[in-house]
């Protein structure tokens, strides 16, 4: 983003860049449940957590991030993660990424060294009061992959007095939900679990306030009037990942055009932008994912911002 983006909103820092970012990460709602529930299950040992999102784009990983950056914060060295961002591996490449983060040291050809190895690690962090983490994000990767499944679950055997050595979060897309209820023997062992659904309006708003306001603007002011939050909701359908995309587009072109609010006609542009149609193309735009068009209420209501916007 151009620094002249930055002044004319007067801006201190990007307020909707689209890479997760756990310092702009709004806890409110079912975030801030959501949050608490993982660090609960992580400070009370409980073995594994699960977190599934309705659909993508719902900030599972900035929430995963958030919470390492909390753990990171409370143990300082006394903390490990092993964050598990790409699935699809082998088992053995598996294991020895979880391995080598967890010792902080080159994993063995051999794969009971490595587990050896790592309880033996893990034993002393927790006797140091230190906390270990395995994350495995984008894990519906793995629903075909029993086998990398069943291998993980076999790591939840690794404990010490009765305890757990560490905490695995398995996070992923609502197929991961099924998936792991058809395996009882690893479902039982993920007490913690959170489903996220796409956001409410009102989350949405707070959503934007809080990331303009992070981003060192006004509190007094606001850049977006209600109508225009309403208009950005139904066209993402709540989906934060959607709703910063347009919201960034939206600023971009108000600042292009001066206007010293976002409102219909920036919302609109924005829109028009996003799914790279014109204007009058855009009234029977197409829901990617479900292959159908909008409801009758959505095109309803970019009529009525068409209408605005000719008057």
């Amino acid at each position: 983003m151009s620094q002249e983006y930055l002044e004319y909103w007067g801006f201190t820092k990007d307020p909707f860049h689209l890479a997760p970012d756990n310092e702009m990460m709004y806890l409110g709602g079912q975030y801030y449940e959501c949050f608490e529930r993982l660090l609960y299950a992580v400070n009370t040992n409980k073995g594994g957590a699960l977190l599934v999102s309705e659909e993508a784009g719902l900030g599972k990983t900035t929430i995963l991030l958030k919470l390492v950056a909390e753990m990171e914060w409370d143990h300082g060295e006394d903390f490990r993660c092993a964050f598990i961002d790409h699935p699809t591996l082998t088992v053995a490449q598996l294991m020895s990424q979880i391995s080598s983060s967890l010792v902080r040291g080159e994993p063995q050809g051999d794969k009971f060294l490595n587990l050896t190895r790592m309880k033996e690690e893990l034993i002393q962090l927790k006797k140091a009061g230190g906390k270990a983490v395995v994350v495995v994000d984008e894990a519906h990767m793995l629903c075909e992959r029993l086998d990398v499944l069943q291998d993980l679950r076999m790591l939840l055997n690794l404990t010490h007095e009765k305890e757990y050595l560490f905490t695995m979060i398995l996070s992923g897309q609502k197929p991961l939900w099924d998936t792991m209820k058809g395996i009882p023997e690893f479902w039982q062992r993920l007490p913690v679990k959170y489903y996220l659904s796409p956001l409410g309006f009102e989350e949405t708003r707070d959503l934007i306030a809080y990331r303009i306001n992070k981003a060192g603007y006004d509190e007094e002011r606001d850049i977006f009037t209600m109508e225009a939050v309403e208009i950005i909701h139904r066209f993402a359908r709540g989906l934060p990942r959607t709703i910063v995309a347009l919201c960034d587009l939206c600023l971009l072109i108000g600042s292009a055009y001066h206007a010293r609010r976002i409102g219909f006609k920036e919302v609109s542009k924005a829109m028009h932008a996003m799914s790279g149609k014109e204007q009058d193309e855009s009234l029977s735009y197409v829901d990617e994912e479900k292959g159908g068009p909008r409801k009758d209420e959505d095109r309803s209501l970019l009529r009525t911002i068409m209408d605005k916007i000719k008057r």
